[in-house]
């Protein structure tokens, strides 16, 4: 599903972002990314994204790979990937009906299947009666659940979750964390870059860990403190 093979990206400023690395996730995952500032994390989800690429090693995406992947089907590998971000980017002039189909608007899909999907979505992530509610009616939880139904939309293979607990208190986050989990569960790839060590010791999930552009940890367990490796 996905793969970074001897990944390395040294920045102009000559600051080396990430070094040499290596990663393996399969379908249906959910893993977290953790590591302090600077550790590489926000270039991992940059690469993912075809933002950047890489000076060294080859990164394959549900079966793209991304060194052979001509300019014009860059938004087409995008598509695949659904991403929730701490600042929810909700568009403040439309109600959450809308900004849910405007992300499928994007993708040219057709009135009908907006008209299903959209509900269903919203039902999902239970915001299904606040769809005429605009961005600012709603608590930061609520915006946070929208974002997610938006991700969801176009019915993405991965979901990417930016720190998506960073603005929200401890029992909005784990409702949030408990969305995902649900996604997961229905087939999704999830991953999850976050500086939240609650989440991640209550989840119990795979957790790669960085440092100074490094993997220093990649393994299956709760109470990881990636603060103190």
């Amino acid at each position: 599903m996905i793969d970074f093979q001897n990944v390395s990206l040294t920045y102009p400023s000559g600051i080396k972002a990430l070094d040499d690395i290596n990663i393996h996730i399969e379908q249906g995952e959910f893993v977290f990314i953790v590591g302090p500032s600077g550790s590489g994390k926000s270039t991992l989800i940059k690469l993912l994204l075809k933002e950047l690429d890489p000076d060294e090693g080859k990164i394959i995406v549900h079966g793209r790979d991304y060194g052979k992947l001509k300019r014009r089907h860059i938004h087409k590998a995008r598509r695949e990937i659904g991403v929730v971000f701490q600042n929810f980017r909700l568009l403040k002039d439309l109600n959450i009906y809308n900004n849910v189909a405007f992300a499928m608007r994007v993708v040219e899909a057709g009135g009908k299947k907006i008209r299903r999907t959209v509900p269903a979505v919203l039902t999902v992530v239970g915001l299904s009666d606040k769809h005429k509610f605009f961005p600012k009616e709603l608590s930061g939880g609520e915006q946070q659940r929208a974002a997610l139904a938006r991700a969801l939309a176009n019915n993405p293979a991965i979901l990417l979750a930016d720190e998506p607990t960073g603005n929200l208190d401890p029992e909005n986050a784990a409702a949030i964390m408990e969305l995902f989990e649900k996604v997961n569960k229905q087939g999704t790839t999830v991953l999850v870059v976050t500086h939240n060590q609650e989440a991640v010791d209550a989840m119990k999930k795979r957790v790669i860990a960085l440092r100074e552009g490094k993997i220093v940890s990649d393994e299956k367990r709760s109470g990881y403190n990636y603060e103190e490796n």
